[in-house]
């Protein structure tokens, strides 16, 4: 799956509540899912970030799912 159809599967399930940040290339979108009314957090980065691969890796209860698109 491209960056591009898993963004387009995203936006399908879920609505833009508020662009966090947008600068840099980089965006941080407050989403919620139009069903279950969950809200997430996605950042989109224009290029693939060494700290962020790291941060994909780790699993701890009390972090986050970092869910990934390449």
């Amino acid at each position: 799956m491209t960056t591009e159809q898993f963004t387009k599967t995203v936006f399908s399930q879920y609505a833009i509540v508020k662009v966090l940040a947008d600068k840099n290339g980089c965006k941080t979108l407050r989403l919620r899912h139009k069903t279950l009314s969950k809200d997430v957090v996605m950042h989109i980065f224009p290029k693939v970030y060494e700290a962020y691969e790291v941060l994909c890796k780790i699993r701890c209860k009390s972090l986050p799912e970092i869910y990934d698109a390449v």
